[in-house]
């Protein structure tokens, strides 16, 4: 994936952490911690994300099928989070 497809895919699962986190009753610091990295060298949670859904699919599929990996993976690890 391009570097400004990343860019623009990463701000649509920044979007859509916010947005669910915040229907699921996270803390704005918990909802910053999936986007922030603890440190320079390990991914941030959104970062793991984004990789667990690449890794998902087939070579080929199509950006629609990425982001609704990214939204099950999300999902996956929001459901860790709030139970």
């Amino acid at each position: 994936m391009r570097c400004s497809c990343r860019v623009c895919s990463h701000a649509a699962d920044l979007h859509y952490a916010f947005e669910t986190g915040a229907e699921r009753g996270l803390t704005p610091f918990t909802i910053g911690s999936i986007m922030c990295r603890e440190t320079v060298n390990q991914e941030s949670v959104i970062e793991q994300i984004v990789r667990e859904a690449q890794d998902s699919l087939l070579p080929g599929m199509s950006e629609s099928a990425f982001m609704a990996s990214v939204s099950q993976v999300m999902d996956s690890w929001l459901d860790k989070l709030t139970n």
